[in-house]
């Protein structure tokens, strides 16, 4: 077996092109066009737009106004308009890589491979210390930049792409690559469990996390945080804070009264839990009584029943509140994830496969790390698990100017290479 990978500088380009282009969750127009350039030609079962996902699942999906700013983006940087329309609202695709030799009518494949495709919103740091903006390739798009690695995830998804068709017929079954869009605020893998169906492995890389130094490798990881991501909007009534205070219903007041409280939930004795309150906002002039506001919540939890227990005990704080001040509310759910762990028999599997390639160094190979926060694939790595498949979340080794969602970070791209070379051989391996 023989397996032609792509050059070290081609999967260097291709990151750097989509370093540039950055774009937010479910808006990765420019994205997929890029990914579905580079694959053409190359007789791949390729599934898009509403076909891909499973529409009624979607969480946190953005407005159409949001859809249509980033639709034009693209356009402006070169995606044709019937591209975009071909992709009917949604982002990602599938691709099925299968031999000639099998009939891949009803058939499912063997391994699935996942690589996230969206941006963080934040804004890239502008100083030549920061090698993207020091060498052209940061970001265009303000307040988006890819500070978590997944420009590279695609890179190394498509160089996947391209070496498992060197092989195409010396794999024993399908294999079946899902770019993933919306993984920040856990909102997109969901929409895409139907994919697990019938998968015996599920693998899922990410660039650094507590791999944070060339050479290292983490073939599995346990302990991700099971989370739920959630929007609370207190509606009361405004009036004039001077003139006629006693007809105001204050939101502001219960939001504030909210936040305090959901940051005094206990914690569980089973395991470790975390709850926080990232953005209040409410008001609209000194002299108003405010008659809205609106909390970016969530809850975490070691296990799915840790997160759904300080999560029900955040809704009864949110009805009290509501309740104390006269206010109507609302929760509006807009990601979720369990927690998953990897499974020891895959772990094993991908030690021994990382030995042999030579940039993994075999002492800095570690069988098991501990998670870092949450990541949705633990929903398809559960998805997958639940059925009798094994699955495992690796952790690619590279030197990281900054932390993760850091408008400095960057990585070592050195990475890239090895990590195609890990995933193709694993699924040459795993299909046979």
């Amino acid at each position: 077996m023989k397996i032609i990978y792509p050059n070290e500088q081609e999967l260097i380009q291709w990151r750097r092109c989509l370093h540039k282009h950055a774009e937010p969750g479910f808006a990765e127009f420019w994205t997929t066009n890029f990914i579905l350039e580079q694959i053409q030609g190359l007789n791949l079962n390729i599934t898009l737009g509403k076909n891909a996902i499973d529409t009624s699942s979607l969480l946190g999906y953005p407005s159409q106004d949001f859809l249509d700013t980033w639709k034009k983006k693209a356009y402006a940087n070169g995606v044709s308009l019937a591209n975009i329309d071909m992709l009917e609202n949604i982002t990602g695709l599938i691709v099925d890589i299968w031999p000639s030799k099998i009939d891949n009518k009803q058939k499912v494949p063997t391994i699935l491979f996942r690589f996230d495709i969206d941006a963080v919103q934040v804004n890239e740091a502008e100083n030549i210390s920061h090698k993207p903006f020091l060498l052209g390739f940061s970001s265009i798009n303000k307040d988006v930049c890819h500070s978590c690695g997944h420009d590279g995830h695609i890179a190394i998804g498509i160089g996947l792409i391209k070496a498992l068709v060197s092989i195409r017929e010396q794999l024993g079954n399908g294999v079946r690559i899902i770019f993933q869009p919306a993984e920040e605020g856990v909102r997109g893998a969901v929409a895409f469990k139907k994919y697990c169906k019938g998968i015996k492995y599920a693998i899922i890389g990410h660039i650094g996390m507590k791999a944070h130094n060339n050479y290292e490798l983490v073939c599995g990881v346990k302990g991700f945080f099971a989370t739920t991501k959630f929007d609370v909007i207190f509606i009361g009534a405004s009036s004039h804070a001077g003139g006629e205070p006693e007809k105001g219903k204050n939101s502001l007041l219960a939001a504030s009264n909210c936040a305090i409280n959901l940051h005094a939930i206990s914690r569980d004795g089973r395991g470790e839990s975390r709850i926080n309150i990232g953005v209040l906002k409410a008001g609209t002039g000194r002299n108003v009584v405010p008659d809205q506001a609106y909390l970016s919540c969530e809850t975490r939890g070691a296990t799915s029943d840790i997160n759904e227990c300080i999560f029900e005990k955040a809704q009864n704080i949110i009805e009290g509140c509501a309740k104390m001040y006269e206010q109507e509310y609302k929760i509006n759910i807009v990601g979720k994830c369990d927690s998953a762990a990897s499974d020891t028999e895959l772990i094993e599997k991908i030690y021994n496969v990382a030995q042999s390639i030579p940039y993994f160094h075999n002492e800095k190979i570690k069988k098991m790390e501990i998670g870092y926060g949450s990541d949705d694939a633990c929903t398809l790595m559960h998805e997958v698990q639940k059925q009798g498949g094994l699955a495992s979340y690796i952790m690619l080794g590279s030197n990281l100017a900054a932390g993760h969602h850091d408008s400095y970070f960057d990585f070592d791209e050195s990475i890239l290479k090895p990590a195609v070379e890990l995933f193709a051989r694993l699924a040459y391996q795993l299909t046979n």
